[in-house]
């Protein structure tokens, strides 16, 4: 599925598009012959970011459905190397983002500087909508160590947080991977993920 980018429309226009594919995926089920009790979603760096929060908010306040009547749950998630707080993103020393408005964080939450708005970070943050309390399908974390672009911490938070609130997660450090690079696509990695899902196929 794709989702409009925070160049076409700032947050949370991505995780309402990436929803609203659900609904229409489950609406047209039979159409296209899908399991609808065994739907997960994966994406890598923004993509994870989405995918957290489409296994995270189900029923919460991001949701702006075409269609209500249609739920948008997913059985699982996997998540590589996701930003995970935008609001400290820029903090992590080997981190390229500077935070600003021009910067992809701050693009996201409509072109404004991320230490001036740190509460349109922070709710463009999947990590500050797990509460103990927050219906969490299962997930499986993923990054590198050397990332450059979304700095390990990012996953390390959500890792930290899921464990903190009782959440099911399975959490995979990569040594030495940078953003997006070949350890996250060898069979091993694959077979790692297939097993999760496999898991939790109903």
């Amino acid at each position: 599925m794709e989702y409009r980018n925070s160049g076409i429309a700032s947050f949370p226009a991505q995780v309402i598009d990436a929803k609203n594919a659900i609904r229409f995926l489950r609406k047209n089920a039979e159409r296209f012959g899908i399991d609808t009790a065994n739907l997960f979603v994966w994406g890598d760096s923004s993509g994870g970011h989405v995918s957290l929060f489409t296994g995270i908010t189900t029923g919460q306040e991001l949701d702006e459905p075409d269609s209500p009547e249609v739920p948008c749950t997913v059985s699982g998630v996997i998540a590589y190397f996701p930003p995970t707080d935008l609001s400290v993103l820029k903090d992590a020393p080997n981190t390229i983002s500077k935070g600003d408005a021009n910067s992809p964080e701050g693009q996201l939450i409509g072109k404004k500087d991320i230490a001036a708005n740190i509460d349109l970070a922070r709710a463009a943050s999947p990590n500050w909508y797990v509460k103990p309390e927050t219906t969490v399908a299962p997930v499986l974390l993923a990054a590198g160590t050397r990332d450059r672009v979304v700095p390990f911490a990012q996953t390390d938070l959500m890792a930290h947080c899921l464990a903190d609130n009782g959440k099911t997660f399975e959490y995979y450090a990569l040594k030495d991977a940078d953003h997006g690079s070949w350890q996250f696509w060898t069979p091993q990695m694959l077979d790692i993920v297939e097993a999760f899902i496999r898991k939790y196929i109903k």
